[in-house]
């Protein structure tokens, strides 16, 4: 069983035809996506921690999308203004705001978000390109 596994990883791993190459980058996707998703679920009462952990998360998906500096950076910045003016509003609270009733981790989440979907939409459109 271990062994399928481990072969059935590698396969998805090893470099190879642009299938595999796809496949890879979704499973990349979905690995980052998953992490993020868990890192707020467990640690969200742990505000440090979360903000160390989604600077780690937002620096291994700037490693992997090369030229994806500009839209982090930028969403990083926008998203968070937006929630400021949205929380101030009176629309929602976040539980334990650190500036401006957001928590320090939220600038680093809208960034990751901002390249998972430039991520996605790539793949969409890759996808749409090729059905007939």
């Amino acid at each position: 069983m271990k062994t399928e596994m481990s072969r059935a990883i590698f396969r998805v791993f090893n470099k190879g035809d642009e299938m595999n190459s796809k496949t890879k980058e979704v499973v990349t996707t979905a690995m980052f996506f998953l992490s993020t998703l868990s890192a707020i679920y467990f640690l969200w009462d742990h505000e440090m921690v979360l903000t160390f952990v989604a600077m780690a998360i937002g620096a291994g998906k700037l490693y992997i999308e090369r030229g994806g500096f500009l839209i982090y950076v930028t969403m990083a910045i926008l998203g968070p203004i937006a929630e400021v003016v949205i929380v101030h509003a009176g629309a929602w609270q976040y539980g334990s705001p650190d500036w401006a009733g957001i928590p320090m981790w939220l600038p680093f989440l809208w960034g990751s978000a901002a390249l998972s979907i430039q991520r996605l939409c790539r793949h969409v459109d890759g996808f749409h390109r090729t059905t007939p």
